[in-house]
């Protein structure tokens, strides 16, 4: 690898620059509208998780631990959309100061989510250009940001571009430790791995390309030495949190748990070879497949140390996926194997010696390149227009606190508006699907759809519910039938119809709002029981405690 060239040095900067440039065009596609959301997904939760640390943090945070406890409880009876102790906490406690300083809404934390995408692309330039130069530092880079699934996570509030920036910050450290071998270069290496663990537990796939970098670059006998060995123990005590985290939210353990044991019997729905192709197809188009094979074909036939690198990298993470979580979500869950793809299509532009081959490489790259920024120059969330409008409307006319919600399409962004807008008015939601005269839950007898229409009413007087927004569906059980059959010719006024704006979930379906007209004010000594699958908990609170604490 030649040293730079003074003409290098002169167009390095200028290019970075054009690329994070475009990186902030195409990422903030849509940023100004609270309706660029995803619904269906986590999105909703990391919002609404991010509101709860800025609203702890602003009441001053807790003095124990039980303090901190009955907050949350308290939060999530009156916000159910929160997914404390199952999703990673550091890419929600990071929306916290945006929401401070922002105030709460969707542009805040789309805006922090771009400074996780433009470190990313950062780091990512000036990892291949540690390892290959800034030639190719600069195609890689420009591949990254313009590769369809890469850039959905950079519109999308979820935990993945945060780890992805946080790895790749931590393989610059390392390759910098490696370099200089002073401890301080190490120390940045963990935090910035330990970081990423908290970003996203499956960074822990990351592990043998670290190792990896190390036999490279300093030796395979290096590992031997007491430092590494100190380094390892130092890892695991790291960990023992991750692996507290897991207990606490028991329903990741389990889905882990379930997907090596139908590995294991063979009886998996997909094959291995059906998952690897989904992988591929999703993180890949064609030209850049093509090209990231033959740089590591080029690169393990000059024995290059960068094809081992490469290759343990794309081997271990999609490998972990295909482990762990099998055929669900097998492309979200190798995300972390993103960058290897361009480090070994990017090496490619020094392993030609020709002028004949770089021209031709150089064509190719382009066309890639052009084509990929033709395909995402309109890519924006799918959106879910719709929510903010209905929450402020239950927000502005609601006589009662409380407001019933029923989820088909999203149980989360509803929520969030209406925490946005609590300033105006503080309201208590509830969610049809967490209590008892849920029309969906399973009776005793084990039934589907064992619904008391007096239940019903009793419910909506006890807890002082005014209105009702449901996101209307098909009526498929027998209590959902009921329960619209209810809502058309009961005591209840439809008072507004709303579409839901989206691309892909809730297409063509509406939200409405229904007005019960024997609305009267809560009973305080109503108790609010709440059931909470994911965390294998069961919360059941006083309602003159909501009232007391909205």
């Amino acid at each position: 690898m030649t040293a730079p060239t003074i003409e290098d040095s002169r167009w390095r900067r200028p290019i970075l620059a054009a690329i994070l440039l475009l990186a902030a065009a195409l990422c903030s596609q849509g940023i100004t509208s609270e309706s660029s959301v995803l619904l269906g997904g986590d999105m909703a939760r990391y919002l609404m998780n991010g509101v709860f640390v800025r609203d702890f943090m602003a009441q001053g945070g807790a003095w124990s631990f039980d303090d901190a406890v009955r907050f949350a409880e308290l939060y999530y009876a009156r916000y159910p959309a929160l997914s404390l102790g199952h999703h990673p906490p550091l890419p929600f406690v990071a929306l916290a100061p945006f929401f401070a300083v922002l105030g709460i809404s969707v542009k805040a934390a789309r805006i922090a989510n771009l400074m996780w995408f433009l470190v990313a692309t950062g780091a990512m330039y000036s990892l291949v250009r540690r390892l290959s130069g800034w030639q190719a530092a600069s195609w890689a880079a420009a591949l990254f940001v313009t590769n369809t699934y890469v850039l959905r996570f950079g519109q999308y509030v979820l935990s993945e571009m945060p780890m992805m920036a946080l790895v790749l910050v931590a393989m610059n450290a390392l390759l910098t430790y490696c370099e200089t071998r002073r401890v301080r270069h190490f120390l940045w290496f963990v935090a910035a791995f330990v970081l990423s663990l908290f970003a996203k537990q499956l960074a822990v796939f990351m592990v043998p390309v670290y190792i990896a970098v190390v036999v490279v670059k300093m030796g395979w006998r290096t590992l031997l030495q007491r430092w590494w060995l100190v380094a390892g123990a130092v890892f695991v005590l790291v960990v023992l949190p991750l692996a507290a985290m897991a207990i606490w939210a028991p329903a990741n353990v389990h889905m882990v748990y379930q997907q090596i044991m139908r590995l294991m019997a063979g009886t998996r729905r997909l094959s291995v070879p059906q998952i690897l192709g989904r992988v591929f197809q999703t993180h890949l188009s064609v030209p850049v497949a093509v090209m990231a094979i033959a740089g590591l074909v080029m690169l393990i036939i000059r024995r290059d140390g960068r094809a081992l690198i490469g290759g343990v990298w794309v081997a271990a993470v999609v490998g972990g996926a295909v482990i762990f979580a099998g055929g669900l979500e097998p492309a979200r869950y190798s995300f972390g194997a993103m960058p290897a793809y361009f480090l070994l299509a990017a090496a490619l532009a020094g392993q030609l010696h020709s002028r004949a081959a770089r021209l031709a490489l150089t064509a190719g790259l382009c066309l890639t390149l052009g084509w990929q920024a033709w395909q995402v120059r309109t890519i924006r969330p799918t959106g879910g227009s719709g929510y903010e409008e209905a929450a402020e409307y239950v927000v502005a006319q609601s006589r009662q606190p409380t407001v019933l919600f029923d989820a088909n399409v999203d149980s989360g962004f509803f929520v969030f508006f209406t925490r946005k807008h609590a300033d105006v008015k503080p309201l208590i939601v509830m969610r049809l699907d967490k209590l008892t005269i849920n029309p969906n839950r399973r009776s005793p007898q084990g039934v589907f759809g064992d619904w008391s229409v007096d239940d019903f009413y009793a419910t909506l007087r006890q807890f002082g519910i005014h209105y009702l927004v449901v996101e209307e569906r098909p009526a498929l059980s027998i209590g959902y039938r009921k329960m619209h059959e209810e809502l058309t010719i009961g005591p209840f006024v439809e008072r507004r119809r709303i579409p839901i704006g989206s691309t892909d979930e809730g297409r063509g379906m509406q939200l409405v709002i229904y007005e019960f007209l024997q609305a009267q004010a809560p009973d305080p000594d109503a108790v609010v029981d709440i059931n909470l699958p994911l965390g294998g908990r069961e919360i059941k609170i006083h309602m003159r405690d909501l009232l007391e604490h909205r």
